[in-house]
């Protein structure tokens, strides 16, 4: 990985000092993500997974992305523009809160909680970009193209509280109570270790529009992951029908997406 980010700052590098109408700009945003899921049977995740409760979703969660961009034109009006980037995506559950539940001996517990999935990449996007000037020194920008993710790091984490009170045979009664949030490190492989989630590549598109005054360029850009990025392991489950258990390979799947909104500035070169 160190290899491909070298190499890309040393041709962009490159570019800028032998190529005049080359040049490097530096972008920062912010991005809400989300991702498309099914569980390990195959279903499409929604709010039945996390509670009773119709109101929990899965939801977009916030984060940013920063790194370098380089304008290589072909012509007047179209331009060929690989990044390298710093990105967050992920995916995480609104707050929901499940139903009091009591038993017939005294017991009863309550709880309000969301859970969210964070994953940090290396990005490598390369867009092909349109550009329809107006002005003196404006243009509307329209680009489209694929992108490599490298996902350096991650974590999942749960937030929330719960409580509640147990009554044992002896009639005394414990109550309880949780809180905060607790998180665990994301590791990532390509085997069918439960423990390694997520594989490490990401792949898919995006396209997006802008505009440019002078060396600045606001754009808006929707990404969509073409791989699943979930490992599938091996495991066994009850069969009913049988009455017995059978071996069983998950299905789960995990799907980025989202949208980012950037602000770049170009450095150099016929912008």
């Amino acid at each position: 990985m160190k290899k491909i980010i070298l190499s890309v700052v040393a041709v962009a590098l490159f570019a800028v000092h032998t190529q005049a109408q080359i040049s490097v700009g530096v972008r920062g945003g912010f991005n809400l993500t989300n991702a498309i899921m099914v569980d390990w049977e195959g279903e499409r995740m929604n709010y039945e997974h996390f509670g009773s409760n119709d109101s929990a979703r899965i939801g977009f969660t916030p984060g940013f992305q920063v790194g370098l961009v380089v304008n290589i034109p072909i012509s007047e009006s179209f331009v060929i523009q690989p990044g390298l980037l710093f990105a967050t995506q992920g995916a995480r559950s609104q707050w929901f809160e499940h139903e009091r539940e009591e038993d017939v001996d005294g017991w009863w517990r309550e709880r309000r909680e969301r859970t969210s999935i964070n994953l940090n990449y290396i990005q490598i996007p390369i867009n092909a970009q349109i550009r329809l000037p107006f002005g003196n020194d404006g243009a509307f920008l329209i680009n489209a193209g694929p992108y490599l993710g490298i996902a350096i790091g991650g974590r999942d984490t749960w937030e929330g509280r719960a409580n509640g009170e147990f009554r044992n045979s002896d009639g005394e009664t414990t109550s309880w109570r949780a809180g905060e949030g607790d998180f665990h490190r994301i590791q990532f492989g390509s085997n069918t270790d439960a423990e390694q989630f997520f594989s490490r590549f990401d792949f898919g598109i995006g396209a997006g529009l802008g505009v440019q005054f002078g060396n600045f360029q606001i754009g808006v850009n929707y990404q969509f992951g073409l791989i699943n990025i979930m490992n599938q392991w091996e495991t066994d489950r009850w069969n009913a029908d049988l009455g017995d258990w059978e071996d069983f390979t998950t299905e789960n799947s995990f799907r980025n997406h989202g949208l980012s909104f950037t602000v770049t500035y170009m450095f150099g070169g016929r912008r």
